[in-house]
């Protein structure tokens, strides 16, 4: 059964323009119930998966809040056609989600109730083998449809608590209190975590004295809510597209809590999944120029987007083959037990990341014969020298004709989680190195 998770970063996602968005928005602006179907159609329509990709695959690399919308989305459309039982019975992998997505909010108290009877009374049946024997029944082809029905809709029966979950979901004041939450208090909340919304960028500046007030508007119009606290963090003097311009890093705290950071000035942006702590554990004498660089690494990214688009699709059989190159034998040091993360089209070139271990090979003559498993030990232990190596790396490769790479530790900080954006910033520095620090 699924479970929702806490996931934060997007790894599945479709990308659409801001203006598109807010143009869906007014067409259903008097509607949540069209609204919310608008959005779960943007959202999961269409959206472009990896080959191969199971169920389980799939709902593993969703963020929370994709979970919490596809979820509710599956039981609303069940629910609406047959009522909680035939919910029940046609997606039973889904009836601990439903539960978790309404705990998520706290004014659906009576969903919560009332489905919490019902899921208790499932339990029951999943537990004693009535539900097994219905789905017998149901499942056996060979018997005449009447008969098989006439089980399905005797299962009802066990779930006594179901008129009043769906005299409630299908009353008008349960429906504007399910679609009203799930478009004001959710979607409305959390669309970094659903869709990758991209903004026109241009080239209006904001000076210091409007740095405040308009990363002020601009976090209450991506949350929902304004913040608690914004501050300029530092200042930056650069030189952007031939004019002379700052760029302000933006400390900011949320009600809930949250302290995360952002940048304005020649551009607008933040990372929602990375917070304060994050910085914290980068190198401080120089963070804030690495923190330049991820920033307008991300610039840079959303500017090619915008001329190479459609973006051609990642090709996995192109990924393996740059990894056989990285892996010859006569490589002194070589990747391996290699994991996929992503890549990125940038450029005109794929950028790929990946994890692993980097097995020192000290002795070709005695390859490995997979590269899949090998035991790496770290470089202290002088036990086993020929699998002497790095553990727990994070690698970066361009696909190029000689592919090398890049490595680093897989520590969760911002350069992982924005690894692109750091990549791609640093090979285009705004501020010249400083050993010093700022």
């Amino acid at each position: 059964m699924y479970h929702i998770s806490a996931n934060k970063k997007l790894h599945l996602y479709k990308t659409v323009q801001l203006s598109d968005l807010e143009g869906l928005q007014k067409q259903h602006e008097s509607n949540p119930h069209d609204l919310f179907w608008a959005y779960h159609s943007l959202i999961f329509e269409n959206m472009t998966l990896p080959k191969n990709t199971t169920n389980e695959m799939f709902w593993k690399k969703l963020t929370k809040a994709q979970q919490v919308i596809l979820t509710l989305g599956i039981f609303i459309e069940q629910t609406n056609n047959g009522g909680i039982w035939q919910f029940f019975f046609n997606k039973t992998e889904y009836i601990c989600a439903v539960g978790e997505a309404f705990e998520t909010f706290s004014n659906m108290n009576l969903f919560n109730t009332y489905y919490s009877r019902c899921f208790n009374e499932l339990a029951e049946i999943l537990n004693n083998g009535e539900f097994s024997a219905i789905c017998d029944i149901w499942n056996n082809t060979t018997l005449p449809f009447e008969e098989r029905w006439a089980a399905f809709k005797g299962g009802q029966k066990h779930i006594s608590h179901h008129t009043e979950f769906e005299e409630y979901f299908y009353s008008e004041k349960g429906k504007d209190r399910l679609y009203n939450d799930l478009i004001n208090k959710y979607i409305a909340q959390n669309l970094g975590a659903l869709l990758l919304v991209e903004k026109e960028i241009t080239a209006k500046t904001v000076d210091k004295k409007e740095a405040i007030p308009h990363f002020t508007a601009y976090l209450t119009q991506y949350y929902g809510l304004a913040p608690k606290e914004v501050t300029i963090y530092y200042t930056a003097n650069i030189t952007i597209e031939s004019s002379a311009t700052k760029l302000f890093l933006m400390r900011f705290t949320m009600p809930d809590g949250y302290e995360g950071l952002g940048i304005t000035g020649y551009f607008t942006h933040h990372f929602a999944q990375i917070d304060w702590s994050d910085v914290k554990k980068m190198h401080q004498r120089n963070h804030k120029q690495e923190l330049i660089n991820i920033f307008y690494g991300w610039y840079l990214i959303q500017q090619d987007k915008q001329k190479n688009l459609p973006l051609p699709e990642f090709n996995p059989t192109d990924w393996e083959e740059c990894l056989s190159k990285l892996q010859a034998q006569q490589k002194t040091q070589i990747p391996v037990n290699v994991r996929f993360k992503d890549s990125l089209f940038y450029n005109n070139q794929w950028y790929y990341a990946y994890t692993g271990d980097l097995y020192y090979n000290d002795k070709p003559d005695i390859f490995p014969a997979d590269l899949a498993k090998v035991p790496v030990l770290a470089v202290s232990d002088k036990s086993e020298g020929k699998y002497r190596g790095e553990l727990n790396r994070l690698f970066s490769t361009l696909h190029v004709e000689k592919p090398g790479f890049g490595r680093s530790d897989t520590e969760p900080s911002i350069d992982t989680k924005c690894f692109f954006e750091r990549w791609i910033g640093r090979q285009n520095k705004l501020v010249k190195d400083n050993p010093l620090g700022f």
